[in-house]
């Protein structure tokens, strides 16, 4: 089977191409690699290209879409390498046979039956590498970045021919074909976002910079852009396919606000995490340009409402369009400032929950993480609550839970020093010593890990 995609690509360069062209030529068997088949003849040329095709995408589903488990630190090494045989051994020759056969559609323009074929196998491909092909890329990034740039770069030459041959079919505009067309569009756009999203996730965005293709067919010649009456139509326009961009284009801009909350929720269970003044300022600097794009959008859409020579089509068309941009940043821009809200006030209830557990003097490692704005507020939450407690007569912060028994035998599990109780006795805190004391003078030093109850009576 690793040799299938290879086989595949020979028999499309070597057979199935010269015939599509005119060239007549036998073929060798897809069993047998020694048996000559009888020669192919150009009516033929539709059925063995589905029949190949279809062999590949189903040998991508079932035999590239292996994923090993996630490496513990003992055998990363050798799940890496694993990882890259799997990645190198399956994918580039799968991808090199579809791009060979959609030479074999451009080498017979006319024939839309391979073109169809093309569009429908074409795009069960590329779903299948957005679903096997990158995770595995995305444990490669990590490890080794070079070879998954090259993969990538190498789906993105049979991605730019899989949209030639839309357009064609799109312009041609023959029905069942051009049906094929927004099934196919929707697949390039997630893939092109997920891909997008993949870099910026590794730091590798520099080598993926999709810039502004100019519209061609499968010929390679440069075609005027395809618009019909019914395009001026906002009712005939996909909503399907603005939804799923829009979805995808908000997750990849709310990428690092996603992760910021991620980050925060991970680092609250064992203590305050270090602040993120990078990230928050990036988010910062996003919602301030988001909010420039809105204000200029804003401007260009009232200029086409005052433009005399745009038709009413073309005026409600740019409008819609418009409105929907403009709402798309206004969400990643109100998602931006929850997840800034949101960060910044469970950072304040988690330094409010450390006042009551552990006591008015916060842990060394929990002032190096706060910022100044944070201490302040501490101590001004601290100084409150002291006065509260002072006013009333009762220190809230003991016996938050009745207790079972004034007193408890505690161990001590550090070096603490002179503990002085609530009746004035003196008592000397050592490693490993055992203690009978009431409750109300150990509940905070077993919150702080000092010391610890033995036995249930606590």
């Amino acid at each position: 089977p690793a040799k299938r995609p290879a086989l595949i690509g020979r028999l499309l360069a070597n057979h199935i191409q010269p015939v599509a062209a005119g060239v007549s030529t036998s073929i060798e068997s897809a069993d047998d690699p020694d048996a000559v088949c009888p020669s192919l003849t150009r009516p033929g040329v539709p059925d063995a290209f589905a029949q190949l095709l279809g062999d590949l995408a189903r040998h991508c589903q079932s035999n590239c879409g292996i994923l090993l488990p996630q490496a513990s630190s003992n055998n990363s090494v050798a799940s890496d390498e694993s990882d890259q045989q799997l990645l190198m051994r399956g994918w580039p020759d799968s991808l090199a046979a579809l791009h060979v056969g959609l030479d074999v559609v451009r080498a017979w323009p006319e024939c839309v039956r391979l073109q169809a074929i093309a569009l429908r196998h074409g795009r069960a491909l590329v779903e299948s590498f957005m679903r096997h092909g990158l995770p595995l890329l995305g444990r490669q990034f990590r490890c080794r970045s070079e070879p998954a740039v090259r993969l990538l770069k190498q789906i993105q030459l049979s991605t730019r021919q899989l949209q030639a041959v839309a357009n064609t079919c799109k312009d041609r505009n023959d029905g069942p074909t051009s049906a094929l067309v927004p099934p196919l569009r929707r697949t390039l756009e997630t893939f092109i976002y997920r891909v997008r999203a993949l870099v910026a996730r590794h730091d590798c965005a520099a080598a993926f910079e999709p810039g502004q293709l100019k519209l061609k067919n499968i010929q390679g010649e440069e075609m005027d852009e395809i618009r019909r009456p019914e395009d001026y139509d906002v009712s005939s326009t996909s909503d399907e396919d603005e939804a799923v961009a829009s979805r995808l284009l908000l997750v990849m801009l709310s990428n690092q606000s996603t992760r910021l909350i991620a980050d925060l929720k991970r680092g609250l269970s064992t203590g305050l995490p270090a602040f993120e003044e990078d990230r928050v300022r990036h988010l910062l600097a996003e919602i301030d340009a988001l909010f420039q794009q809105n204000r200029e959008a804003i401007g260009e859409a009232l200029a086409d409402s005052n433009n005399a020579a745009l038709t009413a089509q073309e005026k409600e068309l740019r409008a819609g369009r418009s409105h929907n941009s403009i709402q798309l940043r206004q969400a990643v821009m109100e998602r931006n400032k929850r997840c800034l809200l949101a960060y910044l006030y469970h950072r304040l209830v988690q330094l409010r929950r450390m006042r009551w557990e552990l006591g008015p003097i916060l842990p060394a490692n929990v002032q190096l993480n706060a910022r100044d704005e944070e201490i302040n507020w501490f101590s001004g939450y601290n100084r409150m609550l002291a006065h509260y407690m002072q006013t009333t007569g009762f220190d809230l912060t003991v016996n938050r839970q009745p207790p079972k028994s004034l007193f408890v035998e505690v161990r001590c599990l550090q070096d603490y020093g002179q503990l002085e109780t609530e009746d004035g006795c003196l008592v000397n805190l050592k490693k490993g010593s055992h203690h009978y004391l009431l409750h109300s003078d150990t509940e905070l030093l077993v919150r702080q890990g000092v010391l610890e109850h033995v036995g249930s009576n606590h």
